[in-house]
């Protein structure tokens, strides 16, 4: 399956292929032909309704004026610049869920770190506790050593 000089411009989308908003052979017709520009309510599912609004908008201002190679250049221009949008969009969602699992990774070790400065500083606690005790002991050795010797 051949494709057209407007497809080496913009990326191939499978989906928006039948749904084309005016072929250039329509536009050179002498006969008058229904456009194939889809209404918003005829509009298949895998078309936006922004997409109708501009193959609408484009069809208008370029379908009694203008040279065909400016309509291709202008489509091509709005089909990268929708394939960049949707680039950026997916990009944006994929930056907003990373940030969100970051934001959750970093809850969980300020929570870890709240809890370890507490076992810290209860370790510390029983620590000098446990030196108060063997102090107190080696005390009372030395002083029963003393009162043996003497």
């Amino acid at each position: 399956m051949g494709r057209s000089g407007i497809d080496s411009y913009r990326p191939w989308n499978p989906y928006l292929a039948p749904y084309a908003a005016i072929k250039i052979e329509e536009l050179s017709s002498p006969v008058p032909q229904r456009s194939r520009v889809y209404s918003k309510k005829e509009a298949p599912k895998s078309v936006s309704q922004e997409e109708v609004h501009v193959r609408q908008t484009l069809s208008k201002r370029y379908s009694d004026s203008g040279s065909a190679d400016d309509f291709e250049a202008l489509e091509a221009k709005v089909y990268r610049t929708i394939e960049m949008y949707k680039a950026a969009r997916e990009a944006k969602n994929v930056a907003e869920r990373d940030a969100k699992r970051l934001r959750e990774q970093l809850d969980e070790r300020d929570q870890e770190v709240q809890t370890l400065r507490r076992e810290m500083v209860q370790l510390r606690k029983d620590r000098e506790e446990i030196r108060g005790r063997v102090e107190k002991m080696l005390h009372q050795m030395e002083a029963v050593a003393e009162q043996a010797a003497s």
